[in-house]
């Protein structure tokens, strides 16, 4: 009896992990973008709300970038979607290494990249900014022998403690206001601005 309860528990376990494996995989398969491995657009509006919150109870500044890839489309009209799609995950590999571990990437939608920088104030974000536009710069994705090289504009903003009551939607709208400046004033660069004084 005592080695029928053992030999029960032990598949009990071993359905228990296997359970604990699926939802890991599952819980992937919801929050994963499957072209870049960055967390997906859900994932970036779920964990800003979140991070908003933090930073409103700890009086902690936060910052947000978003960045998209400058001329994106004459890659994948000149060199075809898989080049595009090349271009797009040696992007998201060089964002995956220059964030910290607290720092949230997401693919946005598109050739749209979001950032969460918790508890980084004005200087911090920019610097960061400044620091990735550089590394993609640097970037070339081999395509039939070609390197194919990309640029990205950036919109910054950090919202200081005493903007608390932001909604996420603002705090969205504001960087990507700042993109869309970058792109105006030529490509290649970084627009920031700070909410609150």
């Amino acid at each position: 009896m005592i080695l029928e309860l053992q030999d029960a528990k032990k598949k009990v376990d071993r359905l228990v992990l296997k359970l604990q494996e699926s939802n890991s995989r599952l819980r992937e398969l919801v929050y994963q973008d499957a072209l870049t491995g960055l967390y997906n657009h859900r994932y970036f509006q779920e964990t800003l709300e979140s991070e908003m919150a933090r930073a409103k109870r700890y009086q902690a500044s936060l910052s947000l970038v978003l960045f998209d890839i400058d001329n994106f489309k004459a890659v994948n009209d000149s060199f075809g979607h898989p080049a595009g799609d090349l271009v797009l995950m040696n992007i998201a590999t060089a964002v995956k290494g220059a964030v910290r571990n607290s720092d949230v990437v997401a693919r946005f939608g598109g050739d749209e990249f979001a950032i969460i920088l918790p508890s980084t104030n004005a200087a911090g974000a920019k610097t960061f900014a400044e620091n990735l536009r550089l590394a993609v710069e640097g970037i070339a994705s081999l395509i039939d022998g070609q390197a194919i090289s990309a640029t990205v504009s950036l919109g910054v903003v950090t919202v200081l403690p005493s903007q608390a009551s932001m909604s996420k939607s603002e705090l969205i709208e504001i960087a990507d206001n700042n993109l869309y400046q970058a792109k105006q004033q030529g490509r290649n660069r970084v627009t920031c601005s700070t909410v609150g004084s």
